[in-house]
């Protein structure tokens, strides 16, 4: 990475507005990175363009105007040959950071083209933090999202918890709802409000609705069920109940997903891995809080977006937005970075990151630091 004291304000300029630009791809390129390109002399922008759906980077829009410019991109383009950019005269190159899989600089590098790495990469690593996760580790990028009280309660003693968020903080639910793969919840949230679980508008993306429902109890009157042909639901079963679960579905158009259990758990792992072997980048987990609880013992949330409304609902047996094992001391306990507080209306809404170094890590470090067998299974 380059210091900043070397960078020049024009560069920086021109990387940022790729960045910008790279963001308006966000729920619309997945599972491809949210990339742009910027093609600028010193005083001006010639021609942009970003990735607006998956697949292949559209360059062919801005190269014809390259003689002598320089193309600045959030991330180096997989799949692109440097003879393009040789034969479009462009005469510089500027990229944030590296393709997992890219051999776009080399190639640059050894054609005679001037490049550049690094300028703007904190920005664009917190950008693409969903696409590395899944292109290095296989894995989606894991959001939780809840709605509590002032005295972190999201529900009564008696289960009543609508609606604790204002209209203001429901409308930031359904637009996060609306750029995601799928959500997620546990059949206990099913059982206890029948949600729909989809985007209200609808957005960019049709999330898959994914039951965690170890014993095969998902009820079939639910209103998922009635709207299984217009979003997906993917109820997750356990190998032990699949069977019996499949004749129950009785020809619906509800997909039984049957995973490995333990202890007549479902396993968090073996879930992860089929979620990104469909290349799902971004799911959001909304719990409830044993399901919270489990991707938090397991330590495997990235992003957490909490909203906070201004009542107090008391009593010891109301619960929490994450049950599980929890952690002994506070010192051990996970906290966020880069955590963002605005306020909708009446309504708190914190957002967090669990950082790049988490995220971004190796396969191998990532299985290594797994708690318990136990708290790595959902039901």
């Amino acid at each position: 990475m380059r210091s900043h004291k070397t960078v020049s304000a024009i560069d920086q300029a021109w990387i940022s507005r790729a960045l910008e630009l790279a963001e308006k791809g966000r729920g619309h390129a997945e599972p491809s990175a949210l990339n742009a390109a910027v093609l600028a002399t010193a005083t001006q922008v010639i021609a942009e363009t970003w990735q607006s759906s998956p697949g292949q980077f559209p360059l062919e829009r801005i190269l014809g105007g390259a003689a002598g410019g320089t193309l600045y991109f959030a991330i180096e383009p997989s799949g692109l040959d440097a003879r393009r950019l040789k034969q479009a005269r462009v005469e510089r190159v500027v990229i944030a950071i590296r393709h997992p899989q890219g051999d776009l600089v080399e190639q640059l590098r050894a054609s005679g083209i001037a490049t550049e790495v690094g300028i703007g990469e904190a920005a664009a690593l917190a950008l693409n933090e969903p696409f590395l996760k899944l292109t290095r580790r296989k894995q989606p990028y894991l959001h939780a999202q809840w709605g509590m009280s002032l005295d972190g309660k999201i529900a009564t003693r008696v289960g009543h918890s609508k609606w604790i968020s204002n209209d203001l903080s429901l409308q930031k639910t359904h637009q996060l709802r609306g750029r995601m793969d799928a959500i997620l919840v546990g059949i206990g949230t099913v059982l206890a409000d029948d949600p729909l679980l989809t985007a209200r508008p609808t957005g960019p993306r049709v999330p898959a609705r994914i039951i965690l429902d170890a014993k095969g109890r998902f009820p079939m009157e639910s209103r998922l069920a009635a709207t299984a042909a217009e979003a997906p639901v993917i109820v997750v079963v356990g190998e032990s109940h699949a069977g019996a679960f499949r004749q129950k579905l009785s020809g619906r158009p509800i997909e039984c997903l049957a995973l490995p259990e333990a202890d007549g758990y479902v396993s968090l792992p073996a879930l992860l891995a089929e979620l990104g072997r469909r290349a799902m980048t971004n799911v959001l987990v909304e719990g409830g809080s044993i399901v919270h609880g489990a991707f938090f013992d397991a330590d495997r949330i990235d992003e957490t977006h909490v909203f906070i409304s201004p009542l107090v609902i008391g009593g010891a047996c109301s619960p929490s937005p994450v049950a599980g094992q929890g952690h002994e001391r506070i010192d051990g306990a996970f906290r966020f970075a880069d955590v963002r507080i605005s306020q909708l209306g009446g309504d708190l809404y914190l957002n967090g990151r669990a950082g790049r170094n988490r995220v971004l890590a190796s396969p191998t470090q990532s299985t290594a630091s797994l708690p318990s067998t136990k708290s790595r299974k959902l039901g």
